[in-house]
């Protein structure tokens, strides 16, 4: 190598880093605060803003404040979370937030047709910078196609979509999902420190997949967007058994493309123990044979994953299937072990920030104790073996 080349390799990187810095530097925050429901579901409604949120980050420059730090913002500050369309509300919003732009907008059924609007308000002049709608006749499960054209228009016109949009993922029929009614419900524990205090808990209704995501259902979502199909263990080949070795942002990924998102730790918890709060999903008693797990004892004959539904006899009191062992399930939240001495009553989401992520349920090596539907793990959001998949809500 010549003794220059040191020296040009440093000036490249650091040309480079400075570039890259400089792009960042340029973004501009913004934040986008939820969807006005009008005449449609509060929680359709929030599907399409977190659909909202994705496209803008794939205009690449704005800074987004993320949604579960805009939350904890507003409850911090006492912010009343509901009725915020208005230009002077959004610009005291975004005031409160810190960031130079404010997403406001709603989400509306006319006749047989969905209408979005939506509208960028200058934080600093309280003035409407730019607004538009998409008005479509679409299935509601269809809602996030209204969104890339209208972001498109708004926000970054001059960059040319991939001529290929992937694909959204096949219509999710309600029989593979079950609707957890809104309700108070017992949540934590009294057995560790992470899982006290015990308390009530309210959340709006939901829904959540019946089963675990497949190994199936993940590969067709790699074919679609073209990401890489985590290696599945020799063990667990079939399309019908859980996918594992996922990361949370794999885990995530999917369940944008799904039209779902992650559920939150309380919403698993939940829909896992019921309002009465059950122990384990089939009731307080521990029964080996009822959930894929790692006690000697446990004649499943399964010696890893298994099959998801393979054990209906150990379905939540919702009927929601395989909530204790054969995989641990990733939650939306980052990881705390004090939240629970400081979580709102209402719709938890979990810390704004943290270096873990939480994971629920146990798997198939796991004794009886992490089966509990009270148990709570952690890891950082990279991780991905061979004890971990997930499930979706929305």
């Amino acid at each position: 190598m010549k003794p220059y080349s040191f020296a040009v390799l440093f000036f490249i990187f650091f040309f480079l880093l400075l570039t890259l810095s400089s792009s960042f530097a340029d973004r501009i925050p913004l934040a986008v605060y939820d969807l006005e429901a009008q005449g449609v579901p509060g929680a359709t409604a929030a599907i399409v803003t977190d659909v909202v949120r994705s496209e803008l980050r794939f205009c690449g420059k704005y800074e987004l404040i993320e949604k579960a730090r805009m939350q904890e913002v507003l409850r911090l500050q006492g912010f009343q979370q509901t009725g915020c369309t208005e230009v002077e509300c959004a610009a005291k919003l975004g005031k409160i937030l810190n960031v130079k732009k404010m997403v406001v907008g709603g989400l509306g059924k006319l006749g047989d047709s969905f209408r979005l609007s939506l509208r960028v308000v200058d934080v600093e002049t309280a003035v409407i910078e730019t607004e538009g709608s998409e008005k479509q006749a679409l299935k509601e499960d269809d809602l996030d196609r209204l969104v890339p054209v209208l972001v498109s228009r708004l926000f970054c016109p001059e960059i040319k979509r991939p001529e290929t949009v992937p694909p959204l993922a096949p219509t999710t029929t309600q029989e593979s999902m079950i609707e957890i009614p809104a309700g108070e419900f017992a949540m934590g524990s009294n057995d560790a420190n992470d899982q006290k205090p015990i308390h009530k808990v309210y959340l709006d209704a939901y829904y959540i997949d019946k089963y675990e995501v497949t190994v199936g259902q993940f590969r067709k979502f790699c074919s679609a967007t073209g990401n890489s199909m985590p290696d599945q263990p020799s063990w667990n080949q079939g399309d019908n058994y859980p996918v594992v070795k996922v990361t949370w942002e794999d885990a995530s990924s999917y369940a944008s493309w799904a039209g779902k998102r992650l559920p939150t730790e309380a919403e698993w918890e939940k829909a896992a123990r019921g309002p009465e709060g059950r122990k384990y999903p089939w009731g307080d008693s521990w029964d080996a044979n009822k959930c894929n797990n790692g006690e000697d004892n446990s004649p499943d004959g399964y010696a890893n994953t298994s099959p998801v539904g393979s054990f209906p006899q150990g379905a939540s009191p919702y009927g929601v299937m395989d909530m204790a062992g054969n995989v641990w399930e990733w939650c939306a939240d980052w990881y705390d072990k004090n939240y629970y001495k400081k979580s709102p009553s209402r719709n938890p989401t979990g810390p704004s920030s943290g270096s873990l992520r939480v994971l629920r349920g146990g798997a198939w090596d796991n004794s009886q104790y992490f089966c509990r539907s009270v148990d709570r793990h952690s890891t950082i959001p990279q991780c991905s073996l061979s004890r971990q998949g997930f499930r979706c809500v929305r």
